[in-house]
């Protein structure tokens, strides 16, 4: 694991180097540079396999192909092996290796052989061409923009910016993408000249006396396939079979490793996995909060006994909350997810007793585990209903009114018993509930989904942005071709759509950041792309499961660990990792966002307007208002610290 940088179009040793020492904390352990007429090179290495041999960058036997590399490719001893009969000479035991004889051998379509996570930048200095590639899923990130003609691309942001003739301007066709999904979806970041190369995708990078280019995607994500004949039994054996051998391979490490365990199904399969096929004790690491209704350390610290692993706890405080300006700087990008921190604290700790960890992410996309996958499915019953009551605008008038009233006097906990935390969401939430049933009456099916797992509604933005025009759609919709005309079709919509977006620029994004900040290396088994590409294409109901009175989510995932968790782990009910902002972001906190939001964003965005209207209605929707006023924090500390580059240590005094 590593960071990497470089350019193409100019020569600089003085800011590859520069580029490197930023993004120090992806790579401790080694540095190196490589530069050729108008290509440079720099590595960051976090030393995982080979630690002896595996410096970068590194080239070919007569050294006319070079790369730097980020990541992990597991099938390495597999195309190893093959590469060696076909009579290459390899130096080092690494994986980066492979990586370059593969190219020598196949060309550029060796990266449909590659199985793993990976970001890398391959010179081929007798074709005069460079390649960026980033994984099929987007597990690693990769960034680049053309400036004056030339190239620059990093593993984060903040290497790209020490070229100093980089605009730091402000992307203002995103904010509505940001302000509604917490974070900005690839090819586009929040900086208006700086891209992010698209999972699945090979930048291929001519360098001439002008540098020409072609952008290509090698994998897309395939669709979920409802007429698919495979027997329940045999697609649950398959399934074990990929997920067994998806972490054996990521087991493979010649340092230290350890588990995430959060207590919920995905991590603890995981752990069970890793735990059958080491000959040591698992070494598991979990974090929860004082506040034990947000807190699973319980449940984790269950797994942990059942399983009889090595098991340690942090528990996270609200003094955490000053911690926000380092998770941005480390993040690059605005991406609002409160776990970023307990996700930081956490690598850190873990830091002290491994290099890598496994995690469960993946799980929730594949297996449908997402609450607004089951709003869904319950909507589709009653959708005769919903038509019939939420189409009039009188009588949509009348059901916001009468639900309000009805939400106000129903107990707090028969409200989160049907779904989790919905008495923090208070009359807003209600509000939002009935925006989406009114698009669903209206058939309005995408558009119906979105509203339902947005931080910032339509009506919110159009308060929010000065220039916000409501036209009934939405950035994200806009970019998928076909949309779903019925509610069974909007479910598979959602998880290839969160599958697609939010996963890699919101979750792996988070995941990535936030360990590579402590140069601890993150393993994802549920998203090997032959297990993603198998369990994609099963219907969903063996997914989503449901009879006349249940909708059950993740049912293959629970059918799989049935006989390796203990009974009340496989079925209990999901909950979101819930950071505690309500409580976080108490009124004593809203002078953070008069102290941050910088005055050119101000003329932006109607900041200072909606925290008034936040202020005044905190208490009676505290999480709906929590989640929004996090995002337009996160927007402001990004803002001075990138676009006005204030330290992010001077703006933690604020909190």
């Amino acid at each position: 694991m590593c960071g990497i940088c470089g350019f193409a179009g100019f020569e600089d040793r003085n800011l590859i180097k520069k580029m490197c020492d930023i993004i120090a904390h992806r790579g401790p352990d080694d540095v190196g540079f490589y530069a050729d007429k108008n290509v440079c090179l720099g590595n960051r290495r976090l030393a995982v396999i080979d630690l002896a041999g595996g410096h970068q960058p590194l080239s070919n036997e007569d050294e006319t192909i070079w790369i730097v590399y980020n990541g992990e490719v597991y099938n390495f001893l597999m195309l190893r092996d093959e590469l060696e009969k076909r009579g290459h000479k390899f130096k080092t035991n690494s994986d980066t290796e492979v990586i370059v004889h593969a190219y020598e051998e196949y060309g550029v379509n060796f990266v449909n052989k590659l199985r793993g996570m990976f970001a890398f930048a391959l010179w081929d200095s007798n074709e005069k061409k460079l390649f960026l590639v980033r994984d099929r899923l987007g597990i690693k990130p990769l960034y680049y923009t053309w400036i004056n003609g030339a190239l620059v691309f990093a593993s984060e942001i903040k290497s790209i910016l020490e070229f100093e003739e980089v605009p730091r301007e402000i992307n203002l066709s995103v904010l509505e993408e940001y302000l509604r999904f917490r974070c900005v979806f690839a090819p586009a970041t929040m900086f208006k000249h700086i891209f992010k190369l698209e999972p699945g995708s090979i930048l291929e990078v001519t360098v001439g006396d002008k540098l020409s280019h072609t952008l290509t995607k090698y994998w897309r994500l395939p669709t979920v396939n409802d007429e698919h004949t495979l027997a329940f039994d045999e697609a649950l054996h398959r399934f074990k079979e990929l997920m067994r051998e998806s972490v054996k391979m990521r087991l493979i490490a010649d340092v230290p490793l350890g588990v995430f365990l959060s207590g919920g199904i995905d991590s603890s399969y995981v752990t069970a996995l890793a735990a059958s096929l080491m000959s040591e004790r698992v070494k598991t690491f979990s974090v929860g909060f004082e506040d034990e209704r947000y807190s699973e350390l319980p449940y984790a610290r269950a797994v942990a006994e059942y399983l009889e692993t090595d098991h340690h706890e942090y528990v996270i405080t609200k003094d955490s909350l000053k911690l926000l300006p380092e998770v941005v700087w480390y993040f690059d990008e605005p991406v609002a997810d409160p776990a970023a921190i307990p996700t930081y604290i956490l690598a850190k700790e873990t830091r002290k007793h491994v290099t890598v960890v496994l995690t469960g992410e993946g799980g929730d996309e594949l297996f449908g585990g997402y609450e607004q996958y089951k709003i869904l499915a319950a909507t589709q019953r009653l959708e005769p209903a919903v038509r019939l009551t939420f189409r009039a605008n009188k009588v949509r008038h009348l059901a916001r009114r009468l639900a309000k009233k009805l939400f106000v006097k129903m107990p707090s906990s028969l409200l989160d018993s049907l779904v989790p935390y919905a008495s923090s969401l208070g009359v807003s939430g209600v509000d939002r509930l009935i925006d989406y049933l009114s698009l669903v009456a209206s058939k309005k099916y995408s558009e119906a989904y979105t509203e339902l797992i947005s931080v910032f509604g339509g009506r919110e933005l159009s308060e929010l942005i000065p220039s916000y025009r409501h036209h009934g759609g939405n950035p994200l919709i806009e970019r998928v071709s076909s949309k779903p005309y019925c509610l069974s079709e909007t479910i598979k919509f959602a998880i290839s759509v969160e599958t697609r977006f939010h996963l890699p620029d919101n979750l792996l994004m988070k995941v990535d950041k936030m360990t590579m900040a402590n140069s601890l290396e993150a393993r994802v088994p549920y998203l090997d792309h032959m297990l993603v590409e198998y369990v994609f294409q099963l219907p969903l109901k063996y997914k989503i499961y449901q009879d006349i009175s249940l909708i059950r989510d993740k049912y293959l995932l629970r059918m799989a660990a049935k006989n390796c968790l203990p009974p009340e782990m496989v079925k209990r009910r999901k909950h979101r990792f819930v950071v505690p902002i309500g409580e976080w972001l108490s009124k004593d906190y809203l002078h953070l966002f008069y102290n941050l939001a910088d005055e050119n964003l101000a003329n932006m965005l109607n900041i200072q307007s909606m925290i008034g209207k936040i202020s005044k209605n905190y208490s009676n929707s505290q999480l709906f208002y929590a989640r929004q006023l996090w995002s337009l924090l996160t927007l402001c500390l990004w803002y001075r610290i990138f676009v006005v580059r204030e330290n992010f240590r001077k703006l933690a005094l604020y909190f």
